[in-house]
């Protein structure tokens, strides 16, 4: 398996010395993309959906560590290398895999990945919970809330701080929610984000089309590409369902 990951470090030796260790003891890493500063790493994460992130945390513009509540660790292996050890309670709070502090520690660091990439096995490969199923979700509107029953929601599109709902013999809903709330609310055996701007309901996808990163059809013809990264994870979800 091709594991997808992220760095995030703004001197150059060091992010060479990073790589080549990867490299070395984890060819099956694939390093998707660097970035040097604070301003990068959101675009970085929605462009790329990495699972690992090797991230230093005194950057040229600020401290990635004050981006702690923006990261989702649910999702993300995050690893702190720093040349400071006075951010560690951050780390922890985090649920960062581990702190390394500079230099980096060939020893040290293959310990760590491997604890990151058993973290992500245990999720990718750990049997599913049965668990209730979502009957129905609240809504707000002009007018007050609209209750809509989780099963007819196609898809949910991002549209800036908004989210538009696809629904089944409805028109689509405009809804003054962000698409990180819907992708909280809605049950995770039946919704997937599967790009940054878009959650699918697995039971409208129509086919999967192989590329680089894949691309799935809907019902209705709508089409979307998969976020970098998360192809394996799409077609491992999409096994549960036979």
């Amino acid at each position: 398996m091709i594991y997808s990951a992220l760095i995030i470090e703004d001197n150059p030796v060091d992010a060479e010395v990073l790589r080549d260790y990867l490299h070395k003891y984890f060819p099956e890493i694939n390093i998707v993309a660097t970035g040097n500063s604070v301003r990068q790493i959101k675009q970085l994460l929605n462009d790329h959906a990495p699972q690992l992130v090797f991230m230093d945390i005194e950057l040229t513009d600020g401290k990635s560590i004050e981006l702690l509540d923006c990261l989702n660790t649910e999702t993300i292996q995050l690893i702190f290398i720093t040349s400071y050890d006075v951010f560690a309670i951050d780390a922890i709070r985090a649920n960062a895999v581990d702190y390394i502090v500079k230099p980096v520690d060939a020893v040290v660091l293959k310990k760590a990945v491997a604890k990151a990439l058993q973290r992500i096995e245990q999720k990718l490969y750990s049997p599913v919970a049965i668990v209730a199923p979502v009957q129905k979700i609240s809504v707000p509107t002009t007018n007050g809330l609209a209750f809509i029953e989780v099963e007819k929601i196609i898809r949910a599109e991002a549209n800036g701080s908004y989210t538009n709902l696809v629904l089944v013999g409805d028109t689509p809903l405009l809804v003054s929610r962000t698409l990180g709330l819907f992708e909280k609310t809605l049950p995770a055996h039946l919704f997937m984000r599967v790009h940054d701007t878009c959650v699918v309901n697995r039971n409208f996808i129509a086919g999967y089309t192989k590329s680089k990163t894949g691309s799935i059809k809907m019902n209705d013809g709508f089409v979307t590409n998969i976020s970098a990264g998360k192809k394996d994870i799409f077609l491992k979800w999409m096994e549960t369902a036979l």
